[in-house]
């Protein structure tokens, strides 16, 4: 997995930040499998997983309350992260309260988290197309 440390300048680029947990690829696409998930793709196949079917898979089930983000090329991802934007977090919410919001959030998409597993993390891709994990913290 790349981790970039520096700021990304490049005005092609595009970034997240999520409040989540972060996970191997192969783990999160089992964890969503048991939780109902469902490919459209060719079966013949079963190897492929198409990262943007998943994405679309947690907005319907999530009412878009929970995001993914993948670091690796296009149907070779190595991480992924998943989580809410901080912008959703209430005013009045602590940063606790909002972090076990999210867990249970992640529950109705077969993700087990612990409290302490959920942190803040940014990354995006770059003008290759290449997407990646930024820093955690």
């Amino acid at each position: 997995m790349k981790i970039r440390t520096d700021y990304v300048s490049n005005s092609s680029s595009s970034s997240f930040v999520l409040l989540g947990k972060t996970m191997s690829f192969d783990k999160f696409v089992e964890s969503i499998k048991a939780a109902g998930f469902k490919s459209q793709c060719d079966e013949d196949d079963e190897d492929y997983v198409d990262f943007w079917e998943i994405k679309d898979w947690i907005a319907d089930k999530t009412k878009d309350f929970i995001d993914a983000e993948a670091s690796g090329d296009d149907g070779d991802y190595e991480a992924v992260v998943v989580g809410v934007d901080p912008s959703k977090m209430n005013d009045i919410d602590t940063l606790k309260d909002f972090k076990n919001e999210v867990i249970s959030k992640l529950e109705t998409i077969g993700i087990d988290a612990e409290l302490s597993e959920i942190e803040f993390t940014s990354g995006g891709s770059d003008a290759s197309g290449m997407s990646f994990i930024e820093s955690r913290g």
